[in-house]
């Protein structure tokens, strides 16, 4: 075989055995003594590669001894490579390149392909042993490993050939249907996702461990993390790139593109997005807790706690937040308690909710639980239905209560059925078979429920500590007097000293001007002054008492005329308006001379205490209909 090297960008021309070869080969491809190479430095790319072979095998040529492997890895090796530097160097695909012998081509059958694998049938080949003589005898025909191999590639089987199990058929003689290439099918690449670098995202639902040591079983370590600002919640992990397949005619078949995100849809309010290179982080702005959105999956950090699942054994357990205010969304099962600062819910309550200030809302319904604000106002938007209302020192508004022990500095209720209801201002706008107490009552519309009255009880004041004050006033008074005549008394034996009412006579006459003292006579004056400077000491130390006493009582009158005035207060702001009263209705007084105020009762203690005040007082009001006020009368000595 000769060969011969053309002019640069020509190629290669050379001839096999048996005739010169009529092939122009590009500068790539090298035909060498030592065997055939394909340098990848020269090689565009596989599919000029591709075609090449096509061409070559058209005119009836292939290579001997031909490595399949090393031709498939320059042909798709880029597809299922990581490496984006370019290849370079030389590849050895075989020995050399021979003609086909196209007689022996018919030896080969047909392929079988079917769901992206192919399968060939072999069997012992027999043919006469003179070809010009079908009635010679028969000889046995061996397939050819390379000859099967440029069948295969004419027949559309370009990759996925298993050489090693056509190689071990030919050389075994085995017969029967063999596997001989499958399509390689693409591997899925793996989404985007995310990282966690603050472990505080993960709630703690072990049990509290209590100071002594013991476990409660009704309350979590740890359900709402706080975070500090420019803590980094979440990095972004980016999506990986699937690998291809290739169908057996070296198509690439492309794999799922795999779903990539924005970490700027995660971030809610109190997070943003920070780019480091090609890095991103959620990042905290702001201290606070940490609130993920199960439906919209945004992470927020909150001055609030906000929680969606609801308050019961298995979400949450009992309840008691430090932070400013908690938002629940879910339902506050029956038993489960939650203690916080603030309190917004947005589903129903069966529970207990206690807060030690805020403003506890409650947007549905209040069944029987209780809420109680120790220091704030309580706002229930639906219905109060046998449950106990408590703002010692807040307003309660409720749309509508039944059943319901309601106990606050101020008490609004646009419809009360059967309730118990204590209030030093109470309004109503309508009324049934209610027990109302207060001081100051405003009801649009009273009626009884059936077979139960409505009574209103009409506070009489609480003046106890006003009369105690005043009584400790009075009695300071009393003892500012008799300081006094004790004062009078001593301050008249002191005048009675002989140098002292010598020296007050004479100075008295020389401020009047009836006396001119001689040079010769001071030395007398200043001694007598002298004698009577101790009696002059003492009669100025009463005087001061004297007037410190005065000024005392001038104090008290002040805070008199304030007691008096806050006493007649308490009893002229006792006053009750219904403007639409029923039969059924009762109106009287009522007094409370227990310990503690009404307004500190638990609701069972209030409850009796509102069904003793109907066995006595004085009735004010029981027949008739229509409107209806009254006032308390100011005290008389006032």
């Amino acid at each position: 075989m000769e060969e011969r090297t053309s002019e640069p960008g020509h190629g290669t021309q050379g001839e096999a055995a048996g005739g010169k070869v009529d092939l122009i080969f590009p500068g790539y491809f090298l035909r060498q003594p030592d065997g055939i190479f394909i340098d990848l430095s020269q090689l565009p790319d596989a599919t000029d590669l591709m075609r090449l072979w096509d061409r070559m095998l058209a005119a009836g040529y292939m290579v001997c001894n031909l490595d399949f492997p090393a031709l498939s890895d320059v042909l798709y090796g880029d597809l299922f490579g990581t490496d984006e530097t370019p290849r370079s160097g030389t590849v050895r695909l075989g020995d050399r390149l021979v003609r086909i012998d196209d007689g022996r081509l018919g030896f080969y059958r047909n392929l079988q392909i079917s769901d992206g694998q192919a399968s060939y049938l072999f069997e012992r080949l027999y043919v006469p042993e003179d070809p010009d003589d079908p009635e010679s005898p028969e000889v046995e025909e061996f397939l050819d490993l390379d000859e099967f191999l440029s069948v295969l590639w004419t027949r559309g089987v370009r990759a996925g050939i298993d050489v090693e199990v056509i190689k071990e058929a030919i050389e075994e003689g085995l017969t029967g249907r063999v596997e001989i290439a499958h399509s390689r099918k693409p591997e899925a690449g793996v989404d985007a996702t995310v990282q966690e670098l603050w472990s505080g995202l993960r709630r703690d639902d072990t049990p509290r461990v209590l100071p002594d040591g013991r476990a409660d079983l009704t309350q979590f370590s740890n359900r709402f993390p706080q975070v500090k600002a420019g803590v980094r919640l979440l990095a972004k992990v980016p999506p990986t790139a699937g690998t291809p397949g290739l169908t057996l005619s070296g198509a690439e078949i492309a794999p799922p593109v795999p779903a990539n995100f924005e970490l700027d849809s995660l971030a809610g309010p109190g997070t943003r997005v920070e780019k480091d290179e090609d890095e991103q982080f959620l990042v905290a702005t702001m201290d606070g807790f940490v609130d993920i959105d199960a439906a919209s999956n945004r992470i927020s950090v909150n001055k609030s706690i906000v929680h969606r699942k609801g308050v019961s054994v298995r979400t949450t357990g009992d309840l008691s937040l430090m932070g400013d205010l908690y938002e629940e969304y879910g339902e506050i099962q029956e038993m489960r308690t939650v203690e916080a600062r603030s309190i917004t819910t947005h589903a129903d309550v069966f529970g207990n909710l206690v807060s030690s200030g805020g403003t506890v809302t409650i947007r549905r319904n209040l069944s029987g639980g209780s809420a109680i604000n120790r220091d704030g106002p309580i706002h229930i938007e639906g219905m109060a239905i046998s449950a106990w209302v408590h703002a010692p020192r807040g307003e309660i508004r409720i749309r509508r209560a039944e059943a319901c022990v309601l106990s606050g500095q101020r008490v609004v209720v646009e419809e009360a059925v059967a309730c118990e209801i204590w209030g030093e201002s109470v309004e109503v706008r309508d009324a049934r078979g209610c027990n109302i107490a207060g001081a100051d009552v405003v009801i649009e519309h009273a009626a009884a429920r059936g077979s139960n009255d409505t009574a209103i009880f009409m506070m009489l004041p609480r003046t106890t500590d006003i009369d105690k004050e005043l009584a400790r006033f009075r009695a300071e008074l009393g003892r500012l007097d008799e300081a006094d005549e004790k004062a009078d008394g001593r301050r008249a034996r002191l005048s009675e000293d002989p140098d002292f009412s010598r020296y007050a006579q004479l100075m008295a006459r020389v401020r009047a001007g009836d006396v001119a003292l001689k040079p010769e006579q001071k030395p007398a004056l200043e001694a007598l002054a002298r004698r009577a400077a101790p009696t002059i000491r003492a009669i100025k130390a009463v005087g001061d008492e004297v007037a410190g006493r005065a000024t005392r009582r001038s104090e008290i009158a002040t805070a008199l005329a304030d007691l008096d005035k806050a006493r007649q207060e308490r009893r002229t702001r006792v006053c009750c308006r219904v403007e639409d009263i029923f039969p059924g209705v009762v109106v009287r007084t009522a007094a409370w001379d227990g310990e503690t105020a009404m307004g500190a009762l638990p609701a069972a203690q209030l409850k009796a205490a509102l069904h003793a005040f109907s066995l006595r007082g004085e009735i004010l009001h029981r027949m008739g209909s229509g409107r209806y006020e009254w006032r308390l009368a100011p005290f008389e000595e006032a």
